[in-house]
Formats: C-alpha cells, sequence, structure tokens
C-alpha cells in the first residue's frame, strides 16, 4: 500500500475520478445505456449478462465485458457500418457499476454495499447507508485499488467534511472503493481510592488517549465524582 501526502492524495482521487466512465472495465449486472443516432431502435438500456453479454435489436447478443465504454463503443460502430449504415454514431454510457459496488463499512446506520448510478460523492455514499450512527469516530477511510493490484487509502477528519465550508472532502467516490468509518473506541478506567464511582467508560479519539471533545483522559477522576 502506497502512503502519499493527504493534499497529493486528494488531487490522486480527484483526477482518477475524472477518467472513470471511459477507463472502467465493464463487467456482468453493470447496467449500460445504448444509444445510436442513425437507428433509434437501438436506444436502449441493458443490463450485462453474467456470461457478459447484452442482447441488442438487429445485432442480438453483443459481448461487453472486459471491455470499457469507449471500446464497447467502436465495435458497435464497426457492425452497424458494416451491416446497416454508411456512417455509425453511437454512444454507450454505464449508468450503474453494479460489477464493483462500493461498500460503506463501520459506524453507518446501514452498512453494507451500493451500486453506483452516475457521479456520487463521499458524502453521498454515507446518506445511502443511512449516515453516521452515534458510535462514529473523528476520522474517515476511503481505499481505492487500482488494476494492477496496488491501492491507496485516503485519510479524512470528519469535521472536515460534514462542517468545512470547502468541497474539497468530498470526493468522487468510484467503482470499487470501500468507505471505512471506524467507530470511537471505548475502554473502562477503574479508580482507586475514595471515590463514589469506582468505573468509568471512557471514548477514545484514535486510541490515544483524548476523548471524541479533545478532553484528556487524566481528567476523568472529574467522572468519578470526586473524592
Amino acid at each position: 500500500m502506497r502512503h502519499w501526502p493527504i493534499a497529493v492524495l486528494v488531487l490522486l482521487f480527484c483526477a482518477t475520478a475524472s477518467a472513470q466512465t471511459g477507463d472502467y472495465v465493464i463487467g456482468s449486472k453493470d447496467l449500460l445505456q445504448i444509444s445510436v443516432l442513425e437507428i433509434p431502435d437501438l436506444n436502449v438500456e441493458r443490463r450485462v449478462t453474467d456470461n457478459g453479454t447484452i442482447d441488442l435489436p438487429l445485432l442480438g447478443e453483443f459481448r461487453v465485458a472486459g471491455m470499457s465504454a469507449t471500446e464497447a463503443r467502436a465495435q458497435l460502430e464497426s457492425l452497424l457500418r458494416d451491416k446497416y449504415v454508411n456512417r455509425a454514431n453511437v454512444s454507450v454510457i454505464v449508468k450503474e457499476f453494479a460489477n464493483k459496488p462500493v461498500s460503506v463499512v463501520g459506524a453507518v446506520t446501514k452498512p453494507g454495499s451500493l451500486s453506483i448510478s452516475g457521479r456520487l460523492t463521499l458524502l453521498q455514499a454515507i446518506s445511502a447507508a443511512g449516515g453516521l450512527d452515534q458510535t462514529a469516530g473523528r476520522k474517515i477511510f476511503v481505499l481505492r485499488r487500482s488494476d494492477n493490484g496496488m491501492s491507496d487509502t485516503l485519510e479524512i477528519k470528519r469535521d472536515d467534511l460534514l462542517q468545512s465550508t470547502s468541497s474539497l472532502w468530498n470526493i468522487p467516490i468510484l467503482a470499487g472503493d470501500v468507505v471505512n468509518i471506524p467507530a470511537r473506541s471505548t475502554v473502562k478506567v477503574f479508580c482507586l481510592g475514595e471515590v463514589k464511582q469506582t468505573s468509568i467508560d471512557i471514548a477514545l479519539r484514535d486510541c490515544q488517549g483524548r476523548r471524541p471533545d479533545g478532553s484528556c483522559v487524566q481528567d476523568d477522576a472529574h467522572q468519578a465524582q470526586g473524592l
């Protein structure tokens, strides 16, 4: 796994998102929108089968798995020129990236997988998972894997995403990304001596000895209701 300065990672993540539609490799269960200017009958939406094909009017079964949308368009244009028209203007758009769903895990109301339909941002992904629950910690991690097996992890502070006026941290989410919102860690501290409460639960922030409100663990003698 590579580790980059935070500003560089944000730029890399956003640059990757700008090329998603052209570079994404189509797979089973993806939803494609096909448009052909010269042949309206071919203006259809098709779900890719488990065999990696779609069924098109006039052309029948057409294999798209393993190709990008650009490659599928080029092949369709070639087939149509060979059989039906002198010139074909074809558009192939991936409407749902169901083959590589986004996973949102951790401290959200409905953790699980999401099928991307169009563009999706980090806030939209969290919202689609039901939003943060009350145990959510202060950090959000976005894991992105490339086709060559390398992976990058971007760490985002929750307050930067939710409270900042900048949209920098609301990064685009791509097919196959994993969004992880770890829950706060809670430890039990036992107090010895003349105190009214002998044990208290402390929610740590990032396991560094601080609670989410920023106060120190050492101050928790006050929670034990004094001497």
